[in-house]
This record gives C-alpha cells, structure tokens and sequence, in this order.
C-alpha cells in the first residue's frame, strides 16, 4: 500500500514503484492513488529464495517542487523443505552389517540446512538389533540426506520399521533382519 497525507487531486496521483531486486519481488511499474483517497494498494509477485534476501520497494511520487520517496524493506525468507522419498537399501541385510536410508527433499536446503528427525518403532522386533542417529541435518544447497542404520546379529530374523520426519511430513520404510 502507498499512502499520502492529504487527499489525492483531480484526476488521481501516480506513484511509481521500483523492487531493487526485481526477480525476487516484482511490483508492477506504478499505481494510482484515486481522486480523493489518500492511498492504494498493489500486488506483488514473490519467487523461492534459497537464503534469507532483504528487497526493497521503493515508491516516487513527482511533483511540481520535486520528487517524494518512501521505501519499505521486506525480507523473504526460504519455503520448507519438505521430504518427498525415504527408502532404506538394503531392505534386509544380515546381523551384523549396515543399511543406508536415504531421504530426499522436494527441493535444495535452504541456508543453515534441513534437520531430519529419525525414529524407530520400539515395540517392533528388530528395535533391539539396530543402532542410527536420532537427526541429520541435510546441508544447505543438497536435497538428499544420508544415514547409516548398523545391526547386531539376532538369534531369528527380525524387522522394524524406522520414520523420518520434517515438519508434520513423517515416512516411514521397513528394514528387516536376518541371521
């Protein structure tokens, strides 16, 4: 929104607009603040950022003693990342060797990464004979994130199932146990 002190004259005021980062925040060329009002709105179109980006808008009104400036600094911050795939390969190994799971984000992790939480259902069987890591964080610019689940040797085959979780996103995949 543009807005001016007194009631715009006959004929309405044009105010110019400018985005000093215009791939981020594009504003349209200029808008009008009608006969009478004292302001007007505008739309602007934002695009993704990986990182944290200050724009500003920065709004010209000319008149005949010279141009009026105002500008507003807005700062777009980076969407979540939200996981899309996890799967663990092997999907049954023998006690004693390791699986990988393997997660995939719908798109690049953003500046300070994305943390992953990891968790196992502790009433399945295979619970007792696995060991991972409770979170990894999937580090910014890199869309996948990797983990290594070890095994101990069970005295009869065994599964479990492990979830990874970002935001209110949880999948899950089942990794089985043999001797």
């Amino acid at each position: 929104m543009v807005a001016v002190a007194e009631a715009a004259p006959s004929g309405g005021l044009t105010v110019f607009l400018v985005s000093s980062k215009p791939s981020v925040v594009a504003v349209p060329d200029s808008v009008v603040i009608a006969e009478g009002a004292t302001s007007a709105t505008f739309t602007t179109d934002t695009n993704a950022v990986s990182a944290q980006t200050d724009v500003t808008i920065t709004a010209r009104l000319r008149l005949a003693t010279g141009d009026a400036l105002a500008q507003q600094t807005l700062t777009i911050v980076p969407a979540n990342a939200n996981i899309v795939t996890f799967s663990i390969d092997p999907s049954s190994v023998v006690g004693g060797t390791s699986a990988t799971g393997t997660i995939t984000l719908d798109r690049v992790a953003p500046t300070g990464g994305v943390e992953v939480l990891i968790s196992e259902d502790p009433g399945a069987t295979g619970a007792a004979f696995t060991t991972m890591p409770t979170s990894i964080v999937i580090p910014a610019g890199s869309k996948v994130g990797k983990f290594t689940i070890r095994t101990t040797l069970p005295s009869r085959t065994v599964g479990t199932t492990i979830q990874v979780q970002v935001g209110g996103v949880i999948l899950a995949d089942t990794l089985t146990i043999t001797r």
